[in-house]
């Protein structure tokens, strides 16, 4: 009987696990879990490395990286949780449809899309532009 010996990598998971982890990827499981995106990343953006590293660690492409990292609120910069500021509002029937098909095809809730667009709306300082009205600041 021959005695096999497994190494542990650098995020923690002995040989085996990580081929495990390896096949899970290649099968189109979901690999930025809960776990992963609460504890594993911002320990890698912590130690330095950035999204294109992270991203080919975890097995997953650098824009789902950051979708998720939006979805959890951890910044990409330095791994802090960003603290997010709850708002509600109101949308028309037929524009909470199209938000829900969008949401969907993004596998992603309509909170999340609705919040990922104002966000980005907001910070690329667009406002104005999609609103296209005369108003000034």
């Amino acid at each position: 009987m021959i005695a096999a010996h497994a190494h542990t990598s650098r995020m923690g998971m002995t040989g085996n696990q990580a081929e495990v982890e390896r096949r899970r990827m290649a099968k189109g499981k979901h690999v930025l879990t809960r776990d992963v995106m609460e504890s594993v990343v911002p320990t890698l953006i912590r130690e330095g490395h950035d999204k294109v590293a992270i991203s080919q660690k975890l097995g997953c492409t650098i824009s789902t990286l950051q979708v998720q990292c939006s979805n959890y609120g951890i910044s990409l910069r330095n791994g802090h949780m960003m603290k997010k500021e709850a708002l509600r509002v109101s949308l028309s029937k037929n524009a909470m449809s199209i938000l829900a098909r969008r949401a969907a095809l993004r596998q992603v809730s309509e909170a999340v899309l609705a919040s990922r667009l104002l966000e980005l709306v907001i910070s690329d300082g667009m406002i104005d532009a999609v609103l296209d009205d005369d108003e000034e600041e």
